[in-house]
């Protein structure tokens, strides 16, 4: 069983934080996606064409960094969404173009309730929390959180799991994240779970869960 111990922890691991997903390809963008909220990049245009049109940026495995990154930034800063728009042209990737053509004439809030929520959906809101410093995504993350304790749908359960995972590795990382969920109200219980955690102990939940579904039939 150790392999499927290895897939699980996997998924969650490459799904559960946006900037994650950068970090194998681009340090530097790694970086900016992560810390935005706390220092702004004022070359955040050149280094965004840079890094999205790059051969190695895979566009479907960034949709959902891109979709919650740059949406949410589009929504509290319009002068950043007025100077995308006027370069536009310069993403070569057409459905890297396409996307942001959608985030400048759409909005974030509607945007996000078209997707199903899964760890990618996670992803999403942590990107755009990294963007904006707004905790409105925080609360979301948390939110999905309650989903770690589905035992009939998987893909709900590591949403649940992920949502758990990265609020308490980022809860490490930023003073914000641990301050949003000490003052949290609505799901104390959960936010108290994920300070007092270690991200390996959940990492070693995530797998005793799923060992344990298995063993008894599901999620197979």
């Amino acid at each position: 069983m150790k392999h499927y111990k290895n897939f699980f922890i996997l998924i969650s691991l490459l799904c559960m934080t946006a900037h994650s997903i950068c970090q194998a390809q681009s340090i530097n963008f790694e970086k900016v996606l992560s810390t935005y909220y706390i220092e702004e990049d004022k070359d955040l245009l050149p280094h965004s064409i840079e890094f999205l049109n790059s051969e190695e940026t895979d566009s479907e495995i960034l949709r959902y960094v891109i979709v919650g990154f740059y949406g949410g930034l589009f929504i509290k800063n319009p002068a950043i969404k007025k100077q995308f728009k006027e370069n536009i042209e310069q993403f070569n990737n057409p459905e890297i173009n396409k996307m942001f053509s959608g985030l400048i004439e759409g909005n974030i809030e509607k945007i996000m309730e078209n997707y199903a929520i899964s760890p990618s959906h996670n992803d999403m809101n942590w990107a755009a929390f990294f963007s904006t410093g707004d905790t409105q995504y925080l609360q979301k993350i948390l939110r999905n959180a309650s989903y770690a304790s589905n035992r009939e749908d998987l893909n709900l359960f590591l949403t649940g799991a992920s949502a758990k995972w990265s609020l308490c590795s980022n809860a490490k990382q930023h003073q914000l994240v641990k301050d949003f969920l000490l003052q949290n109200e609505e799901y104390e219980e959960i936010a108290e779970e994920v300070l007092t955690m270690k991200p390996s102990d959940l990492e070693n939940e995530i797998y005793n869960v799923v060992k344990e579904e298995r063993a008894k039939g599901n999620w197979l």
